[in-house]
């Protein structure tokens, strides 16, 4: 990316457009501050069940772990660290786990961009 480009938006404009579409269709106002939630709880977690995972020499835990934080990114629209993850999984599926550190690394840097939007998601929600 040019130094002077904008970086992408940590949440997907348009996948966000679709969780209020489906949190008015549903009629359940809280909707999108349960996944959120959900989300600010697990993710964390999640991301260290990864390093975990590599410190321990576990590809297999590695690829489950970051399967399901990428299928949880996905869902609230966190394209850039959901693509982390895919690389991730590919690292444990494949047994590759000394490519794993930094690609963690930088998945740490960008959870937190993630989670800064989805505390503005939710200010917004209100």
């Amino acid at each position: 990316m040019p130094a002077d480009a904008a970086p992408e938006p940590a949440l997907d404009p348009a996948v966000i457009a679709d969780l209020r579409r489906a949190q008015d269709a549903c009629g359940n106002a809280e909707f999108i501050t349960q996944l959120v939630a959900l989300f600010q709880a697990n993710g964390p977690v999640r991301l260290a069940r990864i390093r975990e995972a590599v410190a321990g020499g576990d590809g297999a835990a590695l690829g489950l772990t970051a399967h399901t934080l990428k299928s949880n990114c996905a869902m609230l629209g966190a394209t850039c660290l959901a693509a982390m993850c895919a690389r991730l999984e590919r690292c444990g599926d494949s047994g590759a786990l000394d490519e794993a550190p930094g690609i963690i690394n930088a998945a740490e840097a960008e959870l937190a961009r993630v989670l800064t939007a989805l505390e503005t998601l939710l200010e917004r929600n209100q």
